[in-house]
């Protein structure tokens, strides 16, 4: 079985390293707790926490030797994701994206265990982008940008 859960979490991680000296929260599928308006009330002190979103999205594809799809297991995958940065600013939400996207594409090789295989990663490419999105529901509004991106990843072994 095949099991993508290592490498979600290692993206996580990694992210909440290199946003935590920038006042920036990563959630992990999920808005972050205490990310947004400070105590849910827009332009209260504290103002707006800055947060970014990883989440899965589908399909994962796959490259399989040429046998049996019952008898292979893949050589290589490639995992969709998608970032999505939050901000009170449109120039901050494309700011905050545009600093994920940087930094997701300069991340270091990760090893992971997906399942019973030991895959290596070995590229990162962004897939699409969006400018910033006015979100009105909010009082006062806040703004997302999202990055659809996928990360390569080789099997080593298993």
């Amino acid at each position: 079985m095949i099991d993508t859960g290592e490498l979600t979490s290692y993206l996580v991680q990694q992210l909440t390293v290199h946003f935590q000296e920038e006042d920036v929260i990563v959630g992990d599928g999920v808005a972050p707790e205490g990310g947004g308006w400070s105590e849910g009330t827009p332009n209260t002190v504290g103002g707006f926490v800055s947060y970014v979103v990883l989440s899965s999205t589908s399909p994962v594809s796959a490259t399989l030797p040429n046998t049996p799809l019952c008898t292979t297991v893949p050589v290589r995958l490639d995992v969709p994701y998608v970032l999505t940065a939050y901000e009170n600013t449109r120039y901050g939400a494309d700011h905050t994206a545009a600093r994920s996207r940087i930094h997701v594409k300069n991340m270091p090789v990760v090893v992971a265990n997906l399942g019973d295989l030991v895959f290596k990663g070995h590229e990162v490419w962004i897939d699409s982008i969006t400018g910033a999105v006015r979100n009105d529901s909010t009082h006062p509004k806040m703004w997302s940008a999202s990055t659809n991106f996928h990360v390569g990843v080789a099997r080593v072994s298993g």
